[in-house]
């Protein structure tokens, strides 16, 4: 859970910072082409791209991405002491 909350964060403030400064990114990318012929502009495409990054960690925060290694839920093989085999 913890690092779900401290990924979240991390990837909160990197779109929050592209929302906020996509000015700036726009002074220093120019025109991106694929922006201005998709997204209406370069700062709107940097503006679209900073929500959809927020959109992915309210995703990562409440858990429907899941940010944990996939073999942490396989639980361990367990044995029996009856055997299968007829004696």
């Amino acid at each position: 859970m913890a690092r779900q909350i401290i990924i979240g964060l991390v990837i909160a403030w990197l779109g929050w910072s592209i929302v906020y400064f996509s000015w700036y990114l726009a002074d220093i990318f120019w025109n991106i082409a694929w922006f201005d012929k998709n997204l209406w502009g370069t700062r709107n495409g940097f503006i679209i791209s900073g929500f959809a990054i927020m959109i992915i960690w309210f995703l990562i925060l409440f858990g429907v991405i899941p940010t944990s290694s996939p073999t942490e839920n396989i639980g361990g093989f367990t044995t029996t002491s009856t055997s299968v085999l007829p004696n």
